[in-house]
């Protein structure tokens, strides 16, 4: 278990070594996927962002034509490719062919994997995670900043986390309950499912040191067996 700034880097920090990075939960996904293809670019590779859900557009460097040539043209050593269909006002994931290809030319594929409606924490439901085939590494992401708040003001999908939880929506989550919610319904699942990708847990949004500390707490029930990083 390792502390680190928001300045310092992800991809040094878990050991991203390329392949396909895929990111899931809630509490900084799409910063996390942003940050960490920067870091990538910065090294020279050739970095994909995409999803397997929706995504905001980001703006530049983004191919919606949902064409392999297109991404493959655009991907350049030291440059990032964001790609994906538009759907309305962001982006969905690619076809799966197209992914494949694309994914197979790039050095390091990003791709943001879950939903979270901007909540710090999360519960899933049957359809979530959506991991792609052939993913060498997978980051679970929970924001401390849903310490000490009610379940129904901080937590995407409140009512299965209540029941996850034995507790009311009206309810305060303490550090127990994020560490439940991790590994009930991320690490246990993954862990089947994806028997060959590595785990890594980002403990996000530790901005005051009672958080910090909190965040301690849960890391310490996850360091032994996977490479957690509080920030």
């Amino acid at each position: 278990m390792k502390r680190i700034g928001k300045e310092e880097s992800l991809s040094e920090a878990f050991g991203i070594r390329g392949g396909i990075l895929s990111i899931v939960g809630a509490g900084g996904k799409t910063t996390s996927v942003f940050k960490i293809a920067r870091e990538q670019e910065a090294m020279g590779k050739k970095v994909l962002v995409t999803t397997t859900t929706h995504m905001e557009l980001p703006g530049k460097e983004t191919v919606l034509s949902g064409d392999a040539d297109d991404i493959i043209q655009k991907l350049k050593p030291g440059r990032t490719v964001t790609a994906g269909l538009r759907d309305g006002e962001k982006m969905k994931g690619l076809p799966k062919e197209v992914f494949q290809a694309a994914s197979s030319f790039a050095d390091v594929t990003i791709v943001e994997a879950d939903g979270s409606k901007k909540m710090p924490v999360k519960a899933r439901n049957e359809t979530e995670p959506v991991i792609p085939e052939g993913t060498d590494q997978i980051l679970i992401v929970a924001g401390m900043s849903a310490l000490g708040r009610p379940i129904k003001d901080v937590c995407h999908r409140p009512e299965r986390a209540c029941k996850i939880l034995e507790k009311s929506s009206e309810d305060f989550l303490n550090y127990e309950d994020i560490m439940k919610l991790i590994r009930m319904e991320y690490v246990i699942m993954l862990r089947k499912q994806y028997p060959d990708a590595e785990l890594l847990i980002l403990l996000n949004q530790c901005d005051t040191k009672e958080r910090m500390d909190q965040a301690a707490r849960i890391g310490i029930c996850f360091d032994s067996q996977y490479s957690v990083i509080l920030r």
